[in-house]
């Protein structure tokens, strides 16, 4: 086995939160950022002709970006791109199927352009890739898996397969970002605790006989949540949560059937929904792991935290923690001191705990509230569907929250550093420059 070859920091994972934080610490060009991912993603080929197949993170459902998700973009270069296929969401009207408590929240209301934007995960992807093939101190290798983790005094070191090759890497703080499934983490010996809600998240889109203006819906039914988001061309997103056997048949309909079906969990105040697109399905859990921080090493993303999409939070959330852990390791760096040291990294959990904390029991607990057929639960969550839409300030809370300014996502400006980083990498396999 050749000699370890250093980097800065080495992100296990390229799907939406590794991507982020490469580009996040990128900025410094001092830095020099490894980023191992398992799938191949696509790629263009000769002649233009393109490889389709879907990461599991740049899949195609759609995001809901909160406006403090937007902000990182923005700081990043990104968010004018990403807008020209995000659509603004103006208003969100939450109800509950059968009951009497609904609520409505406008952008105009809370004085902001928008409350957020729906954009599908394969097109934050592309512009993910695309501005880290422009990044020179960004390597992606794929495919690529860890394949052993040894913990040094002041650094990791960690073998991987990439491609046909064993490879060995040596750096001061591994990150991984590698989903809710995450075999880094297992590989760790850091377990995690999975509660399933016995429910089949359903994605598709639909499209309606009249304008959403703009308008997302959250529809509360017994078995599950239905969240209709706007998207571009007049159609709507669809997460419909449901109950996993009645989801097996439903992906097997015929669309006359599914609409039919859709069509009675949802109401009419969307509309006569007159197509559906093709169904996708993912089952629903959440996955928490049992550790976040150990010296040299962050468990970032689903891999921390795989939460329900009820609260559309998961990516959200997540990309709260890329900026707190960028201003970490940057401030670090800016004392000359060693990111990867313990300190640091509880340092990060402290300024992410507090969140973290209150938005997984906030989904959890609104996952368990309004998938409950019990007449007094119906009546306890409608009651406070109409408390939201009659207290201004109540509503004003959920409204902050749900943009995402529970906490900063202010990118700090990279630090003057004096060394140059560690030296490129060229291993002869996939790499991020190859991806347009």
């Amino acid at each position: 086995m050749n000699k370890p070859t250093p980097c800065d920091v080495l992100i296990v994972g390229g799907g939406l939160v590794g991507a982020s934080l490469a580009a996040c610490l990128a900025r410094d060009p001092a830095l020099n950022i490894v980023v191992l991912e398992k799938a191949v993603l696509p790629v263009s080929k000769p002649g233009g002709e393109q490889n389709t197949t879907l990461h599991p993170s740049y899949d195609a459902r759609n995001t809901a970006l909160a406006n403090g998700t937007c902000h990182v973009f923005e700081q990043l270069g990104l968010w004018q791109t990403l807008r020209e296929q995000a659509t603004p969401i103006l208003q969100v009207k939450v109800s509950d199927k059968g009951g009497f408590g609904r609520t409505q929240i406008t952008a105009e209301a809370e004085r902001v352009r928008a409350l957020g934007y729906i954009v599908e995960n394969r097109w934050v992807g592309t512009v993910l890739l695309e501005h880290l093939a422009g990044c020179p101190n960004v390597t992606w290798l794929a495919p690529g898996e860890v394949t052993q983790v040894q913990f040094k005094s002041t650094h990791v070191q960690v073998s991987a397969k990439v491609g046909e090759k064993a490879l060995q890497f040596q750096s001061p703080l591994l990150v991984a970002a590698d989903g809710a499934q995450s075999s880094t983490r297992s590989l760790l010996g850091i377990g995690s605790t999975v509660t399933p809600y016995h429910q089949t998240g359903i994605v598709t889109t639909l499209t309606p006989d009249r304008p959403h203006h703009h308008c997302a819906w959250e529809r509360f039914t017994e078995s599950g949540p239905l969240a209709l988001l706007p998207q571009t061309d007049n159609r709507l997103g669809v997460t419909w949560c449901v109950e996993t056997e009645a989801a097996e048949a439903l992906l097997a309909a015929d669309d006359a059937t599914f609409l039919k079906a859709i069509q009675g969990a949802a109401g009419n105040d969307a509309g006569t929904f007159i197509k559906v697109g093709k169904r996708y399905s993912y089952p629903l859990a959440l996955t928490l792991s049992d550790e976040q921080v150990r010296p040299n090493l962050v468990v970032l993303g689903n891999s921390a935290h795989g939460m329900h999409p009820v609260a559309g939070q998961g990516l959200n959330m997540s990309m709260r923690d890329v900026a707190a852990l960028t201003q970490t390791l940057f401030a670090a760096r800016e004392l000359g001191e060693n990111y990867g040291d313990l300190k640091w990294l509880q340092h990060y959990m402290a300024l992410r705990g507090w969140d973290q904390n209150n938005t997984v029991h906030f989904s959890d607990k609104v996952t368990r509230l309004f998938s409950n057929a019990n007449a007094v639960m119906s009546f306890a969550r409608n009651s406070g569907l109409l408390m939201f839409d009659v207290l201004p300030g109540a509503k004003r809370f959920l409204a902050r929250y749900a943009m995402g300014r529970a906490a900063s996502t202010t990118l700090p400006e990279p630090p003057l550093s004096q060394g140059q980083g560690a030296p490129s990498i060229n291993t002869g396999v996939h790499s991020q420059k190859a991806v347009q």
